[in-house]
């Protein structure tokens, strides 16, 4: 301390004024500090510094038996944090979560229902112009939506990335009651019969469950536990006269399982699978993806048998598949895209759907993550970069192509006006009179299918907040969740 002062002595008064305030003063004050903290650790040890602590301290910390007592201090650290994260990534306890779900009944009654204010429409009704959307309610939950909505009767359920399921009344927009998991719900939920089915977890979770859930007294009825996330919903199928559910388990692949008991029938090892499984009732096509921090042997797009999951057939795709693969005539199509670098490159993969042999591939200027839509032979889907595509899978080549304003990345899948959210597929019609609906970067955009214009642009009076899936249809109300839990019902009106 004392020889920077010195040093400083030798300068002229200007030069001296310059550096005492940005060079001498921090490092005495740093000097002080260091000085303190020898004195206060050595004081631990029964030591008395003088002048010459930091050299003292050192002297000190370098004893064997210090040493050996800062490994195991910062080992139990470290075993206490490490074992901290794994809880934390962890899915939690099944009595806590019995507790949390215990006797809450349903409020509703499921049958279906409609707003006094909608519109009864049918395709007729729909290849007329639309002139507006009306604001029907708006509710904000706590926790952000990013698997999208579904509905049972008049209610409609949503998980949160803070461990919910929201079901909320499609009418009035009040919330009903919640369902608790406590891990982030990345899913849609998934109804069958009086029974509500949700997966669970991010990239970073271990062990995540696939949970069965009793609508009526709103109880957890049993669940299956992986070894990986699940952020895509599963698929539903018959095998026999069961009901499996085809989930997408993260790194522990593909698995199914009865609906009835959520025991598992079959696994899949085929990689880490965030893409939804589909199936022609023979045989269960689904993609592969890249998992960050992960080394992988690349992508692929499997074939397996629908009884035993056994793999039919096994191609490289060139990235990742996110989305659900689409099923036309004798054709398997998969989207693909990197979510983690190059997001400015996807494509469309086509393939044999028996023997696998490859049919033609489409590419794409970003990364396709969102499902298709399926019209006669026309697909259409949108990339991470907000483009809207119309794709001839007769001819392997785009129709067109649509720019959308967007700012980052374009999560939310593209949809249709003549599509209910329950069937994206009309593989025999080809009606080029529809909407295309899709979020943007400060509205929701809705476009001419017929001329590719922009017809009609919504947005809130509240700030907009981005949105991860797609609007969800049903009885001509358009429903749509952000991620940051606003969630609101439009009225579309057509003239």
């Amino acid at each position: 301390m004392f020889g920077l002062t010195e040093f400083t002595a030798q300068f002229d008064e200007p030069l001296r004024q310059a550096i005492i305030p940005t060079f001498v003063l921090p490092f005495t004050i740093l000097g002080m500090i260091l000085t303190s903290l020898a004195t206060w650790i050595a004081a631990f040890f029964g030591i008395q510094l003088k002048a010459e602590g930091p050299k003292r301290l050192f002297e000190v910390l370098m004893r064997p038996k210090i040493i050996l007592w800062a490994l195991i201090s910062n080992g139990l650290f470290y075993a206490v944090y490490a074992g901290w994260q794994y809880e934390a990534t962890s899915s939690r306890p099944l009595w806590l979560i019995e507790s949390k779900n215990h006797h809450h009944p349903a409020k509703a009654e499921y049958i279906e229902a409609q707003s006094p204010e909608a519109i009864l429409s049918d395709e007729n009704q729909r290849k007329k112009n639309l002139v507006e959307l009306k604001l029907l309610w708006t509710i904000k939950i706590s926790g952000g939506v990013f698997g999208g909505i579904t509905s049972k009767g008049s209610a409609l359920f949503m998980g949160t990335n803070n461990g919910k399921i929201f079901e909320i009344d499609s009418l009035s927009g009040k919330e009903l009651r919640q369902f608790w998991v406590g891990q982030p719900v990345m899913t849609a939920p998934l109804i069958l019969e009086n029974n509500l089915f949700s997966g669970e977890g991010i990239h970073e979770t271990h062990h995540a469950r696939y949970y069965k859930f009793d609508l009526l007294n709103g109880e957890m009825v049993a669940s299956t536990t992986t070894a990986g996330h699940i952020e895509r919903t599963a698929t539903v199928t018959s095998i026999g006269n069961k009901k499996i559910l085809l989930t997408p388990a993260g790194k522990a692949g593909v698995i199914a399982i009865d609906s009835a008991d959520m025991t598992t029938l079959w696994q899949a090892h085929v990689g880490h699978v965030d893409s939804y499984p589909i199936t022609d009732g023979e045989t269960v096509f689904v993609g592969t993806g890249l998992e960050q921090g992960f080394n992988q042997d690349g992508t692929f797009a499997y074939a397996l048998e629908l009884t035993s999951g056994k793999t039919r057939w096994k191609k490289q795709l060139p990235t990742s598949s996110w989305g659900r693969p689409i099923l036309w005539k004798q054709q398997v199509c998969f989207s693909v895209g990197d979510v983690y670098s190059n997001t400015d490159y996807g494509q469309i993969s086509c393939y044999d759907k028996k023997s696998g042999q490859e049919l033609g591939a489409i590419n794409l200027s970003g990364a396709v993550i969102s499902n298709p839509i399926l019209r006669g032979d026309k697909l259409i889907i949108s990339d991470l970069n907000a483009t809207i595509y119309q794709i001839d899978l007769a001819t392997k080549s785009i129709d067109w192509r649509i720019e959308v304003p967007h700012s980052g990345l374009s999560y939310a899948p593209v949809i249709s006006d003549l599509t209910t959210s329950e069937n994206l597929d009309l593989p025999k019609a080809n009606n080029q009179n529809d909407h295309l609906i899709i979020p943007g970067s400060d509205g929701l955009y809705i476009y001419s299918r017929q001329n590719q214009k922009l017809i009609y642009k919504w947005a809130p009076d509240e700030k907009w907040s981005s949105s991860f899936s797609n609007v969800y249809i049903k009885n001509n109300v358009w429903y749509l969740a952000d991620s940051k839990g606003m969630v609101r019902a439009l009225q579309p009106i057509y003239k």
